[in-house]
């Protein structure tokens, strides 16, 4: 396709880009990511590269973990080859959830992009638990020297 960016992986045959050609089908899955392993409960961060392939009607992607939408919509750029990044973060409470994007852009004429580097890591809670322990460690010397005097 002409205007297509090269790989964001550099061309390293091990790693591959997805070109797309939108639909006029609405709800079509683009891209599904197997079950992934067993999820540790907590807080992960998924990324996914987008670029548009033709200037016109670029798309418009909607990503979802275990069925529920992650982030807002997200409209490539109407300039072929730019990549941009699309990144949410997430809640598991357990398990292997499915991962997926749709593109809810059904206009025929355009539409067409890539996805390359779709990647999931752990996020950490930012020190949330270590501020709220050290709250509580407070509370607790408090009591501490109220009983005692």
């Amino acid at each position: 396709m002409p205007g297509v960016a090269k790989s964001l992986t550099r061309a390293d045959p091990e790693h591959l880009m997805l070109i797309a050609n939108g639909s006029t089908e609405a709800g079509l899955h683009v891209w599904v990511g197997g079950n992934s392993p067993s999820l540790v409960p907590g807080n992960y961060k998924f990324s996914a590269w987008v670029a548009s392939a033709y200037p016109v009607n670029p798309a418009e992607l909607m990503f979802s973990v275990g069925g529920t939408q992650i982030g807002t919509n997200f409209t490539a750029s109407s300039t072929p080859g730019e990549w941009q990044q699309f990144t949410a973060v997430f809640h598991v409470t357990a398990g292997s959830p499915g991962f997926a994007a749709v593109d809810v852009n059904t206009f025929a004429a355009g539409n067409d992009f890539a996805l390359d580097d779709i990647h999931l890591q752990s996020v950490s809670d930012g020190g949330v638990t270590l501020m709220l322990l050290g709250g509580a460690l407070v509370g607790l010397e408090s009591l501490r020297r109220r009983f005692r005097a």
